[in-house]
């Protein structure tokens, strides 16, 4: 029995038998003063009583709704249900599908805007920015493209050119243009699978040459200048 004993008690025990009990009596006095009895004032009491916050072992005439008590009921029968052992599994796949949402609508907020500006350096920024165009049907993009090409800005040319592609799209009605969409949301709005495959590959050279910075050279301009001719040539077929 005693080694069921917390080890509080077993200590208090000890103590109590260590330790010797001394009694003086004659330390002990008496008190004769009177003792007053004092009794709260009947208004009070009444005041109190009359007073619903202090009713405490009365019921509430309020009280909750049905529709109040049926919906905590449902919940503490959903907890109580996912609590289960036997439904672990549930639990995961409900967080994973919340996380999965989460992630899904970031993804779709995020579509429309210009992916690669998230992770440009500062000072391209307001380069990239300030060249791209509010209204692609304003702009003389044949113009641009000669003015590049006999300045031998290779790179710009490609730009104009590649621009002058989303123009062409948008007129034969393939695409919708927006200052702020991406180049793989344009690729996703395309539907034969031949023309999402070609305008991939002028995607992935105009990203290479303008967002990567690379040095275009002549020979290599002619080469993309031929791939994109080829391009817009195919869009004619199709509309």
């Amino acid at each position: 029995m005693m080694q069921r004993l917390p080890v509080f008690g077993i200590a208090t025990l000890l103590l109590l038998l260590i330790l010797p009990v001394y009694s003086n009596s004659d330390s002990v006095t008496t008190d004769s003063s009177n003792i007053e009895i004092r009794l709260p004032n009947e208004q009070q009491i009444q005041t109190f009583r009359n007073n619903p916050e202090f009713k405490y072992d009365r019921k509430s005439k309020t009280g909750v709704s049905i529709f109040e008590r049926a919906e905590t009921w449902f919940w503490e029968k959903v907890l109580q249900f996912l609590l289960m052992p036997a439904y672990s599994w549930l639990r995961y796949l409900i967080l994973y599908s919340f996380i999965a949402l989460a992630f899904g609508y970031a993804y779709y907020k995020l579509r429309g805007q210009q992916w690669q500006a998230l992770f440009a350096e500062k000072s391209d920024l307001s380069v990239r920015f300030s060249e791209h165009p509010e209204n692609l049907q304003t702009l003389d993009l044949p113009a641009l493209i000669r003015e590049a090409e006999q300045q031998q800005q290779f790179r710009l040319a490609v730009r104009w050119q590649f621009l002058k592609i989303l123009k062409e799209l948008e007129i034969a009605g393939m695409i919708r243009w927006h200052p702020h969409k991406t180049n793989r949301a344009y690729l996703s709005e395309l539907g034969d699978a031949a023309v999402q495959h070609d305008f991939s590959e002028i995607i992935a050279v105009y990203e290479y040459a303008w967002y990567g910075h690379f040095d275009v050279e002549a020979n290599q301009y002619q080469r993309v200048s031929a791939q994109f001719s080829h391009f817009r040539n195919e869009i004619k077929t199709m509309v």
